[in-house]
């Protein structure tokens, strides 16, 4: 009986405990937004209810993480924010004018909030930019749209620029972490891997700094200069087709989604180097991250994709696993020995390559 008392004791002050741990670790979002009009905001798997005009989120976090408030209704409110164990993070706005909200709370909001307060400036213009280009674009005015565009690569150099600079000065910032996960899209696996050993090794042994350490050694695998990483996936009818078996030509790794905007619009420009090069010797292998065939079907249909396309049709799919692929579209451009040569290449940059290599 003794024991068994011990035992029922030892248990009892486990669960205290845990409880005890648990509660220490919870973060709170208190939110008010003036004038939002829907019943629900979103953040990541939970949701909560709107009541005049206020919610409030609260959730387990071991160290500081960006979480991404969001509503369902256009227009649409989303808002990214640092949240940390133990703390309140506030959040203070209008609907309407939802970027401009003011945001307070833990030591990472105060971080990132001093980074957006440097970039304003640039992304004031940015945002006059956007709403330019709509304009360009409804009056199918191409010259303006491609005048907007590099006006647009050139602020984004500058914040790109503002960015690295922030995270040198912050190596024991939780922002800076998340700043290089976001700049991947854009830059080299070797610029990504020097950006995080600059950081301090707090930092780095963070559960979100060993998952972008992890993130960066997948980057590496699919680097220029690396041979290609082998996979295979399903075509329309069902038949495997592998990465190899284009081995001898040069050919471009596209990964798409008829769902994604910004993929369809880049696709005239991949059917344009497919039909000036095609004759040449060169190929496109296309792995769509589609899980619904007829949209899929329907997409390559519409946009005239006449070469191979394949999917594994899964919510999270394979081949864009395997090569970390964190946005699209992304490309990858291989020469005939399996040696890739160029990495997200779109538009002229395309072209311009591939009049370099193919002759």
């Amino acid at each position: 009986m003794k024991l068994k008392s011990t035992i029922l004791l030892a248990l009892f002050a486990l669960t205290i405990n845990a409880s005890a741990q648990q509660e220490k670790n919870t973060y709170t979002i208190s939110g008010h937004l003036e004038g939002l009009k829907d019943e629900w905001i979103y953040i990541e798997n939970d949701s909560a209810q709107i009541k005049n005009d206020r919610f409030k989120f609260t959730g387990q976090t071991t160290e500081p993480i960006m979480v991404h408030l969001y509503t369902k209704s256009k227009p649409h409110i989303y808002l990214s924010l640092f949240v940390d164990k133990n703390g309140i993070t506030s959040i203070e706005g209008k609907a309407d004018s939802y970027d401009e909200s003011i945001i307070t709370g833990n030591t990472a909001q105060t971080e990132y909030n001093k980074l957006n307060a440097q970039n304003m400036a640039l992304n004031l213009q940015k945002k006059k930019l956007f709403s330019d280009y709509k304009a360009a674009a409804a009056a199918k005015d191409s010259t303006k749209i491609i005048s907007i565009e590099k006006a647009y690569e050139v602020l984004d150099q500058q914040t790109e620029s503002a960015v690295k600079a922030f995270i040198k000065q912050n190596p024991k910032s939780f922002v800076s972490v998340y700043q290089i996960q976001d700049m991947e899209y854009k830059n080299n696996a070797e610029t990504l891997d020097e950006l995080f050993k600059s950081l301090d090794s707090s930092v780095q042994k963070s559960v979100f700094g060993t998952k972008l350490n992890a993130m960066i050694a997948v980057k590496k695998k699919s680097s220029i200069g690396q041979p290609i990483m082998e996979f295979s996936q399903p075509d329309e009818s069902g038949n495997l087709v592998s990465i190899s078996s284009f081995k001898g030509k040069y050919v471009l790794l596209d990964f798409w989604a008829s769902w994604c905007g910004p993929c369809r619009a880049e696709n005239p420009n991949i059917l344009k180097a497919y039909n000036q090069f095609k004759d040449k010797g060169f190929n496109i292998f296309s792995v769509s991250i589609d899980n619904n065939k007829e949209k899929w079907l329907k997409a390559i249909n519409d946009d005239h994709l006449s070469w191979i396309q394949v999917s594994d049709l899964k919510k999270e799919n394979e081949a864009a696993k395997q090569f970390g692929i964190r946005g699209i579209p992304s490309n990858f451009l291989i020469d005939p020995n399996g040696k890739i040569i160029g990495v997200n290449l779109r538009g002229e940059e395309l072209l311009k390559k591939l009049q370099e290599v193919i002759k």
